[in-house]
């Protein structure tokens, strides 16, 4: 019974802590923003918005005007388009926040200075204008 509930705890600060890396909460190379701090940067210039969701999303939720589209499903193909944007605050966002965790992590992996818009586009939808 001990070791059944040593293996149970130990599977579940696994899990807790595979959780919170996913989302760029501990070990993040990356930071998190809020809606605010994202229009800062717009007013501010030199921002390169990129929305790592599928064209089909973009069709149907919208975007972030300026923003480029790169799933991120052909991310990593398209990591070298990314080379002219080096020397700007790379901003990434998903739907909810969740799959630009996982962008930010490979494009800070290759040297560049990453947010992570928290929330995605729908916490920027919610935001007050």
């Amino acid at each position: 019974m001990k070791i059944r509930n040593i293996v149970f705890g130990l599977l579940f600060a696994f899990l807790v802590t595979f959780f919170l890396y996913q989302k760029g909460i501990i070990f993040a190379n990356f930071e998190t923003i809020e809606p605010t701090k994202l229009e800062q940067f717009m007013r501010d210039g030199n921002t390169t918005l990129i929305d790592v969701r599928e064209p089909d999303e973009l069709l149907k939720e919208g975007k972030i005007e300026g923003s480029i589209n790169i799933p991120l499903s052909r991310l990593k193909e398209q990591l070298p388009t990314l080379q002219k944007y080096k020397k700007t605050k790379l901003v990434i966002y998903c739907r909810s926040g969740n799959r630009s965790a996982v962008a930010s992590r490979i494009i800070a992996d290759r040297g560049y200075k990453v947010y992570n818009l928290k929330g995605g586009i729908k916490f920027w939808k919610k935001r007050k204008p």
